[in-house]
């Protein structure tokens, strides 16, 4: 009998994965240049290969570790993990979850960034992203800084992991 998980399989067929990266609203008024629209620029990842299900003592390792991450950005608070919990109850909040790994075999990305803009706009957007309180604006700035490091930007505010619990790498 085949594992299932929603009705899919969990033995050995390909999935595809699509993980949606950062992505900031632009309004037509940030540009440089006039005359126009506003956009949406994303980043996004499409990851295939088979996957399986993993055993319940894998899940709960997989459990604190995840748990661990996002625990220790949570202010003036101990973190949780599953010890805290009675034997007998972990064994069955373990049977609402399945843990799933995939041997990834290709990756695709995918940017809009602006790259098709001039410096000029490139910096202005990157600019107004830069300033915003939301990570992901932050997050699209520190790539659009990356794509164009020679630039002159200013004012942009750093990107961190603390800021989401993940690490995007290259910040500003």
């Amino acid at each position: 009998m085949a594992i299932r998980w929603l009705g899919l399989p969990l033995k050995g067929e390909t999935w595809l994965l699509a993980v949606q990266l950062a992505d900031a609203y632009v309004s037509a008024d940030w540009y440089a240049s006039g005359e126009q629209v506003p956009t949406w620029l994303y980043e996004t990842m499409q990851l295939s290969g088979p996957v399986h299900a993993v055993t319940a003592s894998h899940a709960v390792v997989h459990l604190d570790a995840v748990t661990a991450q996002f625990e220790a950005t949570l202010a003036l608070k101990s973190s949780w993990s599953s010890a805290r919990l009675a034997p007998q109850r972990l064994d069955i909040l373990l049977h609402g979850i399945v843990a799933i790994e995939m041997l990834v075999e290709t990756i695709e990305g995918k940017f809009k960034l602006n790259q098709h803009k001039s410096d000029a706009d490139h910096v202005a957007v990157a600019n107004k992203l830069g300033r915003q309180d939301a990570f992901g604006a932050r997050a699209v700035a520190a790539r659009m800084v990356a794509l164009r490091p020679h630039l002159l930007y200013e004012g942009l505010r750093a990107v961190s992991a603390h800021d989401s619990g993940v690490s995007l790498g290259g910040g500003v």
